[in-house]
């Protein structure tokens, strides 16, 4: 996972596409969901019902992620209009929920992130 988030930066800074948005994962939010994962599930990622294929097989997905001409929304405000930035008061209208989960609540805002990116590419191809 370590070559691909330099990977990802190498490219972050040779892509002029990347102004106004992301295209794959950012390796500060990868950053932020692994730790919020590890630090929030600790207790289940180290018992004897943990199937450790299932971290293997994500570790997998966010390394594709992180390199992935996937186009992703950034935060970046331009104005306060909601046709500008729907998406983005969707993102944050839905991290609401997301906070309550305390331990883990960032990995669950870097999912919903991504599946809110995905179907927003989607939507707009």
């Amino acid at each position: 996972m370590a070559a691909f988030s330099a990977l990802r930066l190498a490219k972050f800074n040779l892509d002029t596409r990347q102004a106004t948005s992301f295209i794959g994962l950012p390796t500060p939010a990868n950053a932020l969901f692994w730790g919020s994962l590890i630090l929030g599930q600790h207790a289940f990622l180290v018992s004897p019902k943990f199937n450790a294929v299932f971290l293997f097989l994500f570790m997998l997905m966010f390394s594709f992620l992180l390199v992935a001409e996937i186009p992703l929304f950034s935060l970046k405000f331009k104005n306060l209009s909601w046709a500008d930035n729907k998406v983005k008061y969707i993102f944050l209208a839905g991290c609401l929920p997301c906070l309550l989960l305390a331990e883990s609540c960032f990995a669950a805002i870097i999912l919903w992130y991504i599946v809110l990116s995905l179907c927003n590419s989607h939507y707009r191809t």
